[in-house]
């Protein structure tokens, strides 16, 4: 029995951690307000052929278009969106993990039997101390985790038009570390994550975890 429930207990686990969300800290700084409805996706130049970025650039668009905002060229629109992405060559991370197996449990019992001969009664009984599942120690392992972020920023395309300047009025960023390595797996949920309650406070800083499909 015991055998069994340490089994199923290890098959938990390992389910459990099979699909673990994308856990990051989302940083925002912004002056837009509800009048900011428009815009355009301007890559940088080393972009502007890139497959992969127009593939990340959809994911963005989707998430404004979902919010009410309108794509629209750079002429007319209210906003000009630029965002930069990364992710390391990952680094060995140190973990340690308990060890499971049967632990008394303080509980014991005894059985046996008595024998007479005359006046005297002898007993023969063996005592048996039960066990449950617990840590027996600690185990020691090593895993590699990469670091992933994601940078959006809004310039006035407005005022650009009107002055040639470049004026910021959103900041964004997601930061995640993370056991996959792969940047178009965990790109949707950077994304989502970085938009998650957008445009939010001013100068906030909060933890999202937004699952990996």
């Amino acid at each position: 029995m015991l055998a069994r429930v340490l089994l199923l207990t290890i098959v938990a686990t390992l389910v459990g951690c099979a699909n673990p969300p994308l856990e990051g800290k989302v940083t925002r700084f912004h002056s837009l307000d509800v009048t900011t409805r428009t815009f355009s996706i301007v890559p940088n130049p080393d972009q502007r052929e890139s497959l992969e970025f127009r593939s990340y650039a959809n994911l963005v668009r989707n998430q404004l278009l979902a919010r009410g905002w309108r794509e629209t060229d750079f002429s007319s629109a209210d906003v000009a969106v630029f965002f930069q992405y990364q992710i390391s060559q990952g680094r060995a991370v140190n973990f340690s993990y308990p060890i499971l197996g049967a632990v008394p449990s303080g509980i014991s019992y005894t059985t046996g039997t008595f024998n007479t001969f005359g006046n005297t009664s002898t007993l023969n009984a063996t005592t048996t101390r039960q066990s449950t599942l617990g840590v027996v120690g600690t185990g020691v392992g090593s895993r590699t985790e990469f670091d992933r972020a994601v940078r959006l920023t809004m310039f006035s395309a407005v005022a650009y038009r009107a002055t040639s300047k470049m004026e910021r009025v959103y900041e964004g960023e997601i930061r995640s570390a993370g056991s996959t390595g792969d940047l178009p797996t965990v790109m949707p949920a950077l994304i989502q994550g970085l938009f998650q309650d957008f445009p939010g406070a001013s100068g906030s800083t909060r933890t999202v975890a937004i699952p990996i499909q």
